[in-house]
């Protein structure tokens, strides 16, 4: 019996020996790859090379853009600092009979506020003052890192305060496309003072989901190695920048936003899913929301596919947010 107890004794060290064994060489083995691989991801998508965009942003966007001139108004430059310490750096814009109407155009992923100006003239020849800021990490701002709207939409907040300070009765419209839209929805959730309506044009329901969707379509990887890999990915981001990919999530911000909400997509977007749309639109929170498909048009293109009909719409929405009630 004595032997027998020993003897289960032993096999069970020797098990128990060879388990802990497995699960240490698996950290020694996996855990270091995956941390390797969830950084290379991470640097590839959101660290700025130099002065220069993601090496990411040059195998997905086009190139190819014409930016437009600035508009012709009354400009000044802004300046701000984050949270974080960061210079922030933007040009606001003014109509020719000063208004307290305002709107912050909020520009896509590792794109500059340039891009913004073709809605900025629009909105100037409307009798709005504009605010364009050049996001984190994009154009003339500072910072390392493009964090897909998570620390972008603290720094609205900021840019929403600066306002209201200039401005006491400043009534704001917050317009964003693609990550610009998914920053004002994040901003949104946070009660900007004084902001009273959000334009978002093709944002995505979360980075997790954007980057599933174009590891999956763009680059082939294994649907098994998908998960894995973002959550090693979200680890290592909220390590170096700041903000995890659960804090990237308009999905979970639009049920909290309770201002109005106009919502537009094309259909024929490549790049963030028309469905998107329809999801966020569901879990929008606010008693006023609204959608705008614009017909065969492909990602941040709706305005440029018809801008009559988009200015219409929004012009509509935008005037019935910020408009004095008599």
């Amino acid at each position: 019996m004595t032997w027998y107890c020993s003897m289960k004794k032993t096999i069970i060290s020797v098990i128990l020996t060879a388990v802990i064994t497995s699960i240490v060489t698996a950290a020694v083995i996996i855990l270091p790859a995956g941390w390797y691989l969830g950084s290379y991801i991470a640097d590839f998508a959101l660290k700025r090379n130099g002065a220069n965009p993601p090496v990411g942003y040059t195998m997905i966007m086009n190139q190819k853009v014409n930016l437009p001139q600035a508009p012709t108004a009354r400009t000044e430059e802004w300046t701000i600092e984050a949270d974080d310490g960061i210079k922030l750096r933007g040009m606001h814009f003014s109509p020719e009979r000063r208004s307290h109407q305002w709107v912050i155009l909020i520009h896509g992923y590792a794109r500059v506020q340039r891009d913004t100006w073709y809605y900025a003239a629009d909105y100037i020849a409307h009798g709005y003052e504009v605010l364009t800021p050049d996001l984190r990490a994009c154009g003339r701002s500072e910072g390392d890192y493009i964090t897909m709207g998570a620390l972008e939409s603290d720094d609205i907040v900021l840019w929403a305060k600066r306002i209201k300070e200039v401005d006491p009765e400043a009534r704001i419209i917050l317009h964003g496309v693609s990550m610009g839209a998914a920053t004002a929805m994040l901003a949104g959730a946070k009660a900007p003072p004084a902001v009273t309506g959000i334009v978002e044009d093709c944002g995505y329901t979360s980075a997790e989901e954007l980057f599933a969707y174009k590891m999956r379509t763009m680059f082939g990887f294994p649907e098994g190695a998908i998960s894995p890999v973002l959550k090693d990915m979200s680890i290592v981001c909220r390590w170096k920048i700041g903000a995890s990919l659960d804090d990237m999530n308009p999905s979970a911000a639009v049920e909290k936003i309770q201002v109005p909400m106009l919502f537009i997509h094309g259909d024929a977007d490549q790049l963030i899913p028309y469905e998107m749309m329809h999801t966020l639109y569901r879990a929008c929170g606010s008693k006023y929301k609204d959608m705008m498909t614009v017909s065969g048009a492909g990602h941040a293109a709706a305005y440029s596919a018809d801008p009559a009909a988009y200015d219409r719409r929004v012009f509509a929405f935008a005037d019935m947010c910020t408009k004095e009630k008599k």
